[in-house]
C-alpha cells in the first residue's frame, strides 16, 4: 500500500454562551441576515492531519511552536519540502498537528471563555528571535555570518506566523497527552514552545512514547516530573548563535541543568549543536540532511529492546 492520509479533530469541551443581541451581519457583499450568537459552542479542540508511508516506519508525532501552526512542517519559507515530506520520504508515518487555538483547529472568540486577548509576533522580533540577524540588520535583512537560514525568503517565513493566546499552554500538553495514547507508541518531535508542550505530553503518556527530540525548546517538564521521562530515549537540538539573544543564552544553561538532571536519574540525553543553524531549523538550507541524521537517530533507539538508556555520544551524531 502507498501513501494515504487523512485527518481529525481530538479533545475540546462545550461552553454555552447567553445574553448577547443578535446582530446583523454580511455574509456576503449581496446577503445579509441575522446572527444570533448565543448557544452552545465546541473549543478548545485540536486538529491532527496524518500521512501513512506505508513502509512501516516509525510513528513521528510534530508538534509546532509558539505563534506557528502545523503548517511549518509542511514547506520551507523558500519552496523545498519540508520535514513532513522528508519523514515520509524515509519511511515514517507522520501525525502533524495544530494545536488549540493554531490554524485548522480554530479559536474561541469569547472573552468570558478566553479571556484576554491575542498576542502576535513582529517580524522585527522573529527576525531577532530566531536568531537571524542582528536587531539593527532586520531592515537591511542582513543575517549573521555563516547563517543557514534562506534570508532571501524571511518574508515568505512571516506568513507562518498565528496570533497566539498567552494562557493555553495547559490545553495544548492535555491535547498532545491525548494524542500520543491514541498513536502510540510513537516518537514526538517538539520545537521551541512545543518543546515544553511534548515534554509535559510524554511526561503524561510515557509508556506510549518511544522517543522524544527536543528542537530548541523554551521550557520541560513540570519541575519534579523528570523521572517520568528519564528513561526514554531523549534527543535535544540546539541551533547556532545562542549567545546573540538573551532568551537563548538563558535556555542554554537551563537545557545543560535539565540534562544534568536527567543523567542523574537515567541514562544520558543526545545533545546535537548545529553550526549556522537558526532556531527555524527546519527551515534552514540543510533541513533535509538535519531530518536524515534525526531519523537515523530514531531508527537506532527504537530498534533496541526496551528502554536501556537515553541515546548517548555512540548515537549517530548530525552530518557536517
Amino acid at each position: 500500500m502507498g501513501l494515504t492520509f487523512g485527518s481529525f479533530f481530538i479533545g475540546g469541551r462545550s461552553v454555552s454562551i447567553n445574553g448577547r443581541e443578535p446582530i446583523s451581519a454580511k455574509q456576503t457583499d449581496t446577503v445579509t441576515f441575522t446572527h444570533d450568537p448565543n448557544g452552545e459552542y465546541l473549543v478548545e479542540q485540536a486538529y491532527v492531519q496524518w500521512f501513512h508511508s506505508g513502509r512501516g516506519g516509525p510513528k513521528i508525532i510534530l508538534q509546532h511552536g509558539g505563534g506557528l501552526s502545523g503548517a511549518m512542517w509542511e514547506m520551507t519559507p523558500d519552496g523545498r519540502p519540508g520535514w513532513l515530506h522528508d519523514l515520509l520520504d524515509r519511511g515514517c508515518d507522520v501525525y502533524v498537528i495544530d494545536n488549540v487555538e493554531r490554524g485548522r483547529a480554530g479559536w474561541c472568540p469569547f472573552p468570558e471563555v478566553w479571556p484576554g486577548a491575542a498576542v502576535s509576533r513582529p517580524s522585527e522580533e522573529a527576525w531577532s528571535l530566531f536568531r537571524i540577524g542582528a536587531p539593527e540588520d532586520f531592515a537591511a535583512r542582513k543575517p549573521f555570518p555563516g547563517q543557514d537560514f534562506p534570508v532571501d525568503h524571511f518574508d515568505e517565513l512571516r506568513r507562518f506566523q498565528f496570533p497566539r493566546w498567552l494562557r493555553d499552554t495547559g490545553l495544548a500538553v492535555a491535547r498532545l497527552a491525548e494524542l500520543i495514547e491514541r498513536v502510540g507508541p510513537c516518537v514526538v518531535i517538539g520545537h521551541s514552545q512545543g518543546g515544553e508542550i511534548a515534554a509535559r505530553a510524554v511526561a503524561a503518556r510515557p509508556d506510549a512514547a518511544q522517543a522524544l527530540i527536543l528542537l530548541e525548546p523554551s521550557g520541560f517538564v513540570v519541575a519534579g516530573d523528570e523521572a517520568r521521562i528519564a528513561a526514554i530515549p531523549m534527543l535535544f537540538v540546539m541551533g547556532d548563535f545562542l549567545e546573540r539573544h538573551p532568551i537563548f543564552s538563558a535556555l542554554r544553561q537551563a537545557m545543560q541543568d535539565w540534562i544534568q538532571t536527567l543523567k542523574s536519574i537515567s541514562g544520558a540525553p543526545a545533545l546535537w549543536n548545529l553550526p549556522g543553524a537558526s532556531h527555524m531549523l527546519m527551515h534552514d538550507r540543510r533541513s533535509q540532511r538535519t531530518a536524515h541524521d534525526i531519523v537515523e537517530w530514531i531508527k537506532s533507539v527504537t530498534s533496541r529492546t526496551g528502554r536501556t538508556g537515553c541515546g548517548d555520544r555512540s548515537q549517530p551524531s548530525p552530518s557536517k
